[in-house]
């Protein structure tokens, strides 16, 4: 699929994080130099910090007092606005990692390789799924990835890399901010498609992870000095909307060590309507054909 021809736009949300501008590290790395129509997502007094750390492309300017759900959202709009077919959000902390069945990890972690030969690749495989049958298609977690042994996985939590079929999402009229929450907001995406009868899908050809990038990592989209009251409304908010695929938990990590909620998605068998929780890898190669097709790309 030639990506010239694909009404896309990649943006990357930051917060705080310009030295991964400066350093080219985290999806930085990945992604500049490529010929790829990607947008920077920064809030209004920090647009100077990422210019100065020499970020040279679009900047898509939010207020200060924005949240990551309502990012998505001025994401959308812009989508909405611009006739873009797909929007494609990564945080701006990754790295990544393609499949090799010859390790037993079955990932391999070569970022120059994944760069050059694969970046580029994954985004294709993203737009070839993603589509009104698949409006929400993503990439395996490393977290997850030895347990995978399917290529397409069906109704899976999507998380950090996501790529959104804006006509269904206009469609249906989602507002990606509107379930009256900061952060959760892949959890709203992703279950919201669920129950209005979609199917979303992980595409296990590759994988993702956070990069190990310093000590900046634990700042980015929910850092915010109200942080803990901002993410114990947001959880409680998508628990109260689908209480029978959620459960709220206490958590605390490294880098947020606040006692808070989150809450964590259960992938219920009753989505699943078929009995099966992957596309066999057949039956998504004739889709993939076919999608090309109707894009004029066979």
């Amino acid at each position: 699929m030639d990506l010239n021809k694909i009404k896309y736009r990649v943006y990357i949300p930051s917060r705080e994080r310009s030295r991964l501008v400066s350093e080219n590290k985290g999806t930085f790395y990945y992604i500049n130099g490529q010929d790829v129509d990607y947008s920077l997502v920064v809030r209004e007094s920090e647009v100077k910090d990422y210019v100065d750390a020499g970020f040279k492309g679009a900047i898509l300017k939010v207020p200060d007092n924005s949240h990551i759900a309502d990012k998505n959202q001025d994401m959308l709009e812009e989508c909405q606005k611009d006739g873009i077919e797909y929007l494609i959000r990564f945080d701006d902390d990754l790295s990544f990692y393609y499949r090799d069945e010859a390790i037993a990890s079955k990932y391999k972690s070569d970022a120059p390789v994944f760069r050059e030969r694969y970046f580029k690749e994954m985004l294709t495989d993203l737009f070839d799924i993603c589509s009104e049958k698949y409006p929400l298609v993503g990439v395996t977690n490393k977290f997850m990835s030895q347990e995978i042994k399917k290529m397409y996985i069906k109704n899976s939590f999507v998380f950090r890399v996501s790529c959104l079929h804006v006509p269904t999402i206009t469609k249906e009229n989602i507002r990606l901010n509107g379930y009256g929450g900061g952060h959760c907001e892949d959890r709203f995406i992703f279950l919201t498609l669920l129950h209005k009868g979609y199917t979303t899908i992980l595409c296990s050809k590759y994988c993702h992870h956070e990069a190990a990038i310093g000590d900046y990592i634990g700042r980015g989209g929910c850092f915010s000095v109200d942080r803990v009251k901002v993410q114990n409304e947001s959880a409680t908010a998508i628990h109260n909307l689908f209480p029978e695929d959620t459960k709220l938990v206490s958590k605390t990590t490294k880098f947020w060590p606040e006692e808070r909620l989150d809450v964590i998605v259960y992938v219920n068998k009753r989505f699943n309507t078929d009995g099966k929780t992957y596309v066999p890898s057949d039956e998504m190669h004739k889709f993939i054909l076919n999608n090309r097709r109707a894009h004029g790309m066979e």
